[in-house]
């Protein structure tokens, strides 16, 4: 989705305040997030921008495989801040590369649950994510839980001839990674049609 669609599915979040307690993730703005997401992983047009637009100053992410694959301890935020996220994760990183495929999509009033697919060469690599959303003051995501196949990760950065791979005497396996065609078919879940909130709250 070129970048001009992104910003046509809703107004800049950072000119958006919301005091209700009632408020409502619509499918429209949880499209703008993954879409936006998307953009950031690969480094495509107004990535920055995005990324001060979609997230909050204090957004975490918890995410065992990150941890891994930067050699720290399980089970700790891998980044406190977005500043940190940025600058660990996201800078350091060329972008990927090729095409985004979303294979679930399911949201709550302030939370979203995303899978992904995406690839390193040959190899498909699985995202899971939880993005939890402050509705009630910026409407932006403030934490992601954030999970993929470390495994097939690991092994395809470092035949790739990744940097992070060096020293690593476990990542110097003759282990050989197939790959199946039995996919994940697309599924989509909400609270009900677009434009309907759960009764008793208003839409996001």
């Amino acid at each position: 989705m070129r970048i001009h669609s992104l910003f046509s599915l809703l107004p800049s979040l950072t000119s958006l305040v919301f005091a209700s307690s009632r408020n409502c993730l619509t499918q429209s703005r949880v499209d703008y997030f993954i879409e936006a997401w998307n953009n950031i992983t690969g480094k495509r047009e107004n990535w920055e921008f995005l990324m001060q637009d979609i997230t909050t100053e204090n957004f975490t992410i918890v995410s065992d495989s990150l941890a891994y694959l930067i050699q720290e301890p399980l089970n700790t935020s891998v980044a406190r801040s977005r500043d940190e996220y940025f600058r660990r994760f996201v800078a350091p990183s060329p972008g990927v590369q090729g095409e985004f495929k979303t294979l679930f999509l399911s949201h709550t009033c302030d939370s979203i649950t995303w899978y992904r697919e995406w690839a390193i060469g040959e190899y498909p690599i699985r995202e899971m994510a939880v993005f939890l959303v402050d509705i009630e003051e910026f409407g932006k995501i403030y934490k992601s839980l954030y999970e993929w196949n470390s495994g097939v990760v690991v092994h395809a950065l470092c035949e790739h001839g990744a940097d992070m791979c060096a020293g690593r005497k476990m990542e110097s396996m003759a282990k050989r990674v197939e790959v199946g065609n039995e996919g994940v078919v697309f599924e989509r879940r909400d609270c009900g049609d677009e434009g309907k909130a759960e009764e008793g709250r208003d839409e996001l």
